[in-house]
């Protein structure tokens, strides 16, 4: 609910109206603040480091093997037309681990109804 890119924050709204009582979410930041996360590029060594965007939540880390790194790799540049433009951003998130974080203690936006 907190990234930056509104259809990202959307579809964490609607997620999180379509959970039942009881489930765990866990969320995390794509859009996380400007120039993150750095440095840009594929640097498949470097830990991601929690977003400026997400100050104040609990963060947790996970560790991944190099072949779930692989795995990633290949994912985004699967997306071809974003890669023209976005290379660097998006292999930027190629990294050893994958952050992400429980609820954040804050209320969904009112219905538009």
């Amino acid at each position: 609910p907190l990234d930056a890119h509104p259809d990202h924050r959307a579809t964490a709204y609607l997620a999180l109206r379509a959970l039942r009582p009881g489930v765990r979410a866990l969320f995390w930041i794509v859009h996380g603040g400007w120039e993150w996360p750095l440095p840009k590029g594929y640097h498949p060594g470097l830990p991601l480091e929690p977003p400026p965007r997400g100050r104040g939540l609990s963060w947790r880390r996970l560790d991944l093997p190099p072949s779930a790194e692989e795995a990633k790799r290949q994912a985004l540049l699967a997306h071809q037309s974003q890669q023209h433009l976005l290379s660097r951003f998006l292999m930027a998130f190629v990294r050893r681990n994958e952050l992400y974080s429980p609820l954040p203690r804050h209320p969904l936006p009112e219905s538009g109804r």
